[in-house]
């Protein structure tokens, strides 16, 4: 069956739709999952948490080369870790190219707007410690053989992302949580369905997101969809554990109205996977439409979130967790084979 049939053919858009109304009481009844919270009174987690932007912006501007040096030594893994795999400014070798490109960054008067508006926003950033202390003994409880790593904020002009992890380092970009009205965003073509979660809520889901997808990488041999539907689940199952008061709209970036549409659309989303043969198949180009950031799932009808996969994904490791709740998380987490794993989940919604 053709992938576009639900665009393609006004009967079977029709029925979607229909179907969709009959089952939306189906979000009304099923509450977020809640899973009770562990005991974590006696787990001890000492974050490291450092505003890089400030140092960095607090550099003696008459004399860069040796203020550069001396922030680069009182933290070279850091220093390191931003220049080049933040900034791709360049290593720290003995001909520091990276200054090259560093200085006039710093010198861009936008890019001094960035760091002031981040100094005004978050003038004081105890909270977000708190929060991620928590969520990382959450993740100690259940994981205790896991690295907590050191935790730094910066300004990276929007990019490469609102948070990456690597080398036991968390960098979280404060320039992609001034909130979706920030008229920059708009003035460099960030598309609303991105900004609208440039909030300040967003940045505990997303940075412990972004720990737990470098922590739990795929591995090669699993190019199917429903492979990454089951791994992308399984990260946002970890939110579930290490964010137990924290709203599932947050944890994948919807509406509130798109996750409603969602839990009343479920076994329509999983018939159209299933009957337009997309699980099992290992042609990432034409399938990864379904698990990228859109405004809407290709296939599905406008009002759709995108990712739709992603959701599915969800829903079947809670599903699985639900019917083998004994699984130690270790273990789940070493599941990569996502054909068993859906058949041990006994996923298959029903309106």
């Amino acid at each position: 069956m053709n992938s576009t049939v639900l665009n393609s053919s006004p009967k079977n858009r029709t029925v979607f739709l229909l179907l969709a109304i009959l089952s939306v009481g189906i979000f009304f009844n099923a509450c977020q999952t809640t899973i009770e919270k562990p005991d974590i009174s006696n787990i001890e987690v000492n974050l490291t948490f450092k505003r890089f932007e400030k140092d960095l912006f607090a550099l003696d501007t008459t004399n860069y080369e040796k203020s550069l040096d001396e922030l680069a030594q009182n933290d070279p893994d850091y220093f390191n870790f931003y220049m080049t795999r933040l900034m791709n400014f360049g290593a720290m070798d003995s001909a520091k190219t990276y200054q090259k490109k560093l200085i006039p960054f710093l010198q861009n008067k936008d890019i001094q707007s960035l760091y002031d508006t981040a100094m005004v926003k978050y003038p004081n950033l105890d909270g977000l410690k708190e929060e991620l202390t928590t969520a990382f003994r959450y993740a100690k409880f259940y994981l205790p053989n896991i690295e907590v790593p050191k935790v730094y904020t910066h300004v990276a002009e929007f990019g490469p992302a609102a948070a990456t992890y690597g080398d036991e380092i968390l960098a979280i970009n404060l320039d992609m949580y001034f909130g979706k009205n920030y008229p920059y965003y708009q003035s460099i073509g960030i598309p609303n369905y991105l900004s609208n979660r440039f909030e300040p809520e967003y940045i505990v889901p997303n940075t412990m997101k972004a720990y737990f997808q470098e922590l739990y990488p795929l591995g090669d041999d699993n190019n199917r969809l429903i492979d990454f539907m089951i791994q992308e689940g399984k990260m946002l199952f970890l939110l579930d554990l290490t964010l137990p008061d924290t709203p599932d709209s947050l944890k994948i970036g919807y509406s509130h109205k798109q996750l409603q549409w969602c839990y009343g659309s479920e076994p329509m989303m999983w018939n159209f996977y299933v009957e337009n043969e997309w699980l099992y198949s290992p042609k990432y180009r034409e399938f990864q439409k379904f698990l990228n950031e859109a405004p809407t799932t290709s296939g599905m009808p406008p009002e759709s979130p995108g990712k739709t996969a992603i959701w599915v994904g969800w829903q079947i490791v809670r599903k699985f967790m639900e019917k083998n709740p004994d699984t130690p998380i270790e273990e789940l987490m070493k599941m990569q084979n996502g054909q068993e794993f859906l058949q041990k989940a006994g996923y298959k919604p029903r309106l």
